[in-house]
């Protein structure tokens, strides 16, 4: 049985693959995407976990991924077209690269650094540019 890759939103802790999930998955929406488990349950005891709406959690947490890749620059943009273009593959390096007038190479490795950084710690104190004169 194959399993489906779904993360709650208090489950968010920017991983790689929780990113790449979210970028494709969950910006642009205003709802949560379904974990696709039907229960038939539709009551609701009254509790509420969290003092946001719905929607909010959505909007922050999608909020956050953009201002990480908006970070990045260029970078960031390529990161972006990458995940949604089904993944990194030679095909969408070599596309990229034709795309930006650059080696295929030196695509392959700005985009593996933006995710670098949009995933990691360090993003709070260092800029992308000196993030990239540090790791390249």
């Amino acid at each position: 049985m194959q399993t489906v890759e779904w993360y709650s939103p208090n489950a968010i802790k920017y991983s790689k693959p929780q990113f790449k999930w979210i970028v494709r998955e969950v910006c642009g929406l205003t709802t949560w995407p379904s974990d696709g488990k039907e229960t038939g349950y539709t009551g609701s005891d009254g509790k509420v976990l969290g003092y946001h709406a719905p929607f909010e959690m959505v909007k922050m947490i999608t909020g956050e991924c953009e201002r990480r890749l908006e970070k990045c620059g260029v970078d960031g943009l390529m990161l972006e077209y990458t995940i949604l273009n089904g993944d990194f593959d030679d095909y969408t390096y070599q596309k990229l690269a034709n795309y930006m007038r650059l080696d295929i190479y030196e695509t392959e490795s700005r985009i593996r650094l933006a995710l670098k950084y949009c995933c990691g710690f360090e993003r709070k104190r260092i800029s992308y540019a000196k993030y990239v004169e540090r790791y390249s």
